[in-house]
């Protein structure tokens, strides 16, 4: 049993380590406080580190050209997700 437990552990420790290697992300919880209560007896207080400026090694292609606001100029993300319905982003 003893081996079980420390292969899930290692296991999901790599796991981290790979979302981090993938996304940039390292956050200081793997799991967030599910009430009130939870979140009062946190020691470690929740924090996220985003590397923005992170090289992407095989980034997944895009079907189309990138989207300009006729406004201002500024350029949509083609990786996040639009709601056309509610012209949310």
């Amino acid at each position: 049993k003893k081996e079980t437990t420390t292969n899930k552990s290692s296991m999901q420790g790599e796991e981290f380590l790979l979302q981090e290697e993938r996304d940039g992300v390292r956050l200081s919880w793997n799991v967030w406080p599910s009430s009130r209560l939870e979140a009062t007896r946190i020691v470690v207080p929740i924090g996220c580190l985003y590397t923005p400026l992170r090289p992407i090694m095989h980034p997944p292609p895009l079907g189309y050209d990138p989207i300009r606001c006729n406004g201002c100029g500024a350029l949509l993300n083609p990786y996040c997700q639009v709601d056309y319905r509610t012209k949310l982003w």
